[in-house]
C-alpha cells in the first residue's frame, strides 16, 4: 500500500521527433509519468500517422501522453488516492499547446480545406466559428499576422501608407522569428530597405529539453542569463538532442537566413566577433561546444576582452520546493559572507522558466523577509488589468459578450459560487432569447421580482449595469483617457486585487503586486472611437494613445 503523503504529486513529460523514420517518415512518440519520486509508467511508440511538421508531432505525442495520464489517475483515484489537482505533463513545443488549444485555427485551415477532404462538419463548425468572430468584430491570436499580411497584399491603399509609415525597418532576433512573420516582413519590406540583426549560432543551439530536470546555476556576478543558458546546453549535449532553434517551440523557422539571402540579394554581412557582455570562461565553452555544427560559418570566432569570471555550476534538484530552499539558503550564504566582496540583495538575480516557479519563491521570501523585484510578468495578463480592458470595451460599438461576462463577474460582490450561477443563467437566457448577454442581463434585473434570484442579487446585478452605464457616460463626457482608466480602476472591488503591501511591511515588493498601481506605471494602448460609426482598419476615426495612467486604488 502507499501512503499518502503530500510529496506525491503526478506530473509527465511527453515529447517526439519529426519523421525520424527513414523507411516510411513516421515520428515516434515518447512519455512518462512519475507518481511521487518514481516513474510507474513509459512508453515509446511509432505515431500512425505521417505528420506534416514538428508541432503535428509534437500534438500527437501529447494526446497519447494525455490518455495514458486520464487512465492512470484513473487507477489512483481506485487506490483511494484522487489527484486534487491537474496532471502536470511537461512539453517543450508551444505550438503543439497552441494546436492542443486551437487545432483548427492553428494548422491556418479554412473551411474550403476540410470541403476539399469530405469533412462537411469541421467546414461548418469553422465557418459557424469564423462568422462568430466576424459579429464579436475579433480575431484570434493567431489570425493577428496572417491576417495583416492578407490586408497588406489585398489592399494597396494600406500596403502605401505602411510604406510610407515605415522607411526603413530594423528586425533584432531575427534568427527566432516563425515563416509567417518573415513573410510578413518580406512584404512590408519590398523597398529593400531593411536590416536584420540575429545570430545564426542559436539557430542550431539545444534548450528545450531542460525542463526534464530542474536546474539551479550559481548566482553569477558575471552573467547569470548567459551561464543559464550554456549550462542547459553543456548538460543535454550529451544526449544529442538538437533543436532547429532556441524558439523552435515558438515555430521560429531556421531557415530565416537563406530566405533572406534569397529575396535580398544585394545584403551587405557585418559580423560581429567581439563579445562585450560575457566573461571568458563562458566565450570559450560556448565557442568550443557551437563549432560542432558543420552549418555554421566557420570563419566566425567570438573574442572577449573581459575576465575569466567564475566557472559554470549546475545544481540538480529532486522537485521545486527543494530548488526554492536550495537557492535560498544560497542566497542568504553569499549576502552574509564576512568577506569584502559579498553581495548584496540587490545584487543577485533569479530566472526561472515557469511563472509559477516564481509564485513559490515569492512566497519563501516572505517567509524568510528576503526583498525582492519580480520582473516580467506578463502585464496584460493580470487579473485587474484584464478587467479594465473590459470594462472599456463595453463602451465600444458592438461590444462582445465576453467583456460584459467579465465585468459582471469583477463586479458581482457575492460568492465565486453564487457569482458563477449569475452568469450562467444570463448566458443561458441569452442562448434561449437568441439575444446578447447583456440585452439578457438587462431583460434579468430590471424585474422587481424573480423566481431564480433573491432580491439582493437583483440589486447587485442592477448596480453592474449602472456602472456600465456611467463608464459611456464617462467616456462621452472626458477627454483625458487618464481620468477615465483612473475612474474605472477605483470601481473594482478591492477584494479581487492582489493582496496589498501592509499585508507583509517588512518586505519591499514591486508595485506590481498591486495591480492597480502598477498600471500608473506602464503603459497602455487603447483604441479610442471618434464616433459611433463603425471603425475601418486604418483610418483617421481611430486614435492610437499612449498613456501613462495615474490611477490609485
Amino acid at each position: 500500500m502507499f501512503k499518502k503523503t503530500p510529496d506525491f504529486q503526478f506530473r509527465g513529460f511527453s515529447d517526439s521527433d519529426w519523421a525520424g523514420c527513414s523507411d516510411d517518415m513516421r515520428s515516434t512518440s515518447g512519455y512518462w509519468f512519475s507518481f511521487g519520486s518514481g516513474i510507474v509508467s513509459w512508453c515509446s511508440k511509432k505515431q500512425d500517422v505521417v505528420a506534416q511538421s514538428t508541432a503535428e508531432a509534437e500534438y500527437i505525442a501529447d494526446a497519447l501522453a494525455v490518455n495514458q495520464a486520464l487512465w492512470i489517475r484513473k487507477l489512483l483515484a481506485d487506490l483511494y488516492m484522487e489527484q486534487k489537482k491537474s496532471a502536470e505533463i511537461l512539453v517543450e513545443n508551444e505550438a503543439a499547446i497552441s494546436i492542443a488549444n486551437n487545432p483548427v485555427k492553428s494548422a491556418g485551415k479554412t473551411p474550403d480545406d476540410y470541403y476539399k477532404v469530405g469533412n462537411e462538419t469541421g467546414a461548418a463548425v469553422l465557418q459557424s466559428y469564423n462568422d462568430i468572430l466576424k459579429s464579436c468584430n475579433a480575431l484570434d491570436y493567431h489570425d493577428l499576422i496572417s491576417c495583416s499580411a492578407k490586408l497588406l497584399t489585398d489592399f494597396s491603399e494600406v500596403f502605401e501608407e505602411c510604406q510610407e509609415l515605415w522607411k526603413a525597418m530594423v528586425i533584432d532576433e531575427f534568427q527566432d522569428t516563425s515563416a509567417v512573420q518573415y513573410e510578413l516582413l518580406r512584404i512590408l519590406a519590398s523597398h529593400k530597405r531593411i536590416t536584420i540583426v540575429g545570430d545564426e549560432d542559436q539557430v542550431k543551439l539545444v534548450f528545450s529539453y531542460f525542463i526534464q530536470w530542474n536546474i539551479f546555476l550559481s548566482f553569477c556576478c558575471d552573467n547569470f542569463f548567459t551561464s543559464f543558458f550554456l549550462s542547459s546546453t553543456l548538460l543535454l549535449r550529451v544526449f544529442n538532442i538538437i533543436l532547429p532553434s532556441i524558439f523552435g517551440f515558438n515555430g521560429a523557422d531556421t531557415s530565416g537566413f537563406d530566405s533572406f539571402r534569397k529575396d535580398f540579394p544585394l545584403n551587405k554581412e557585418v559580423r560581429l566577433t567581439k563579445n562585450y557582455r560575457s566573461t571568458r570562461c563562458i566565450v570559450e565553452a560556448a565557442s568550443f561546444l557551437i563549432q560542432n555544427n558543420l552549418k555554421r560559418c566557420q570563419s566566425k570566432r567570438v573574442l572577449t576582452d573581459n575576465s575569466v569570471g567564475s566557472k559554470i555550476t549546475i545544481k540538480e534538484c529532486c522537485n521545486e520546493a527543494a530548488q526554492c530552499s536550495f537557492v535560498v539558503d544560497k542566497i542568504l550564504e553569499i549576502s552574509s559572507d564576512g568577506t569584502a566582496g559579498k553581495s548584496s540583495f540587490g545584487d543577485i538575480a533569479i530566472l526561472f522558466r515557469r511563472q509559477v516557479l516564481g509564485k513559490i519563491f515569492q512566497a519563501a521570501f516572505r517567509n524568510r523577509k528576503i526583498p525582492f523585484n519580480v520582473h516580467g510578468v506578463a502585464f496584460y495578463r493580470k487579473k485587474v488589468v484584464r478587467t479594465i480592458i473590459a470594462m472599456l470595451r463595453t463602451t465600444l460599438p458592438g461590444s462582445d459578450d465576453g467583456s460584459f461576462r467579465r465585468v459582471f463577474k469583477a463586479l458581482l460582490l457575492s460568492e465565486k459560487e453564487e457569482t458563477k450561477k449569475v452568469i450562467e443563467h444570463i448566458e443561458n437566457v441569452s442562448t434561449v432569447r437568441k439575444s446578447s448577454f447583456i440585452s439578457a442581463a438587462r431583460g434579468i434585473f430590471s424585474a422587481k421580482v424573480s423566481g431564480t434570484f433573491k432580491r439582493s442579487q437583483l440589486t447587485q446585478g442592477r448596480k453592474v449595469l449602472l456602472m456600465i452605464d456611467m463608464i459611456s457616460k464617462l467616456v462621452n463626457k472626458e477627454e483625458s483617457i487618464s481620468a477615465v482608466i483612473t475612474s474605472v480602476a477605483n470601481m473594482i472591488p478591492q477584494d479581487t486585487k492582489l493582496p496589498s503591501k501592509t499585508q507583509y511591511p517588512d518586505v519591499e515588493r514591486l508595485s506590481e503586486d498591486d495591480p492597480a498601481q502598477s498600471t500608473s506605471v506602464y503603459p497602455m494602448i487603447c483604441l479610442w472611437p471618434r464616433s459611433s460609426k463603425s471603425s475601418p482598419l486604418l483610418g483617421d476615426d481611430v486614435i492610437y494613445h499612449k498613456i501613462r495612467t495615474t490611477a490609485s486604488q
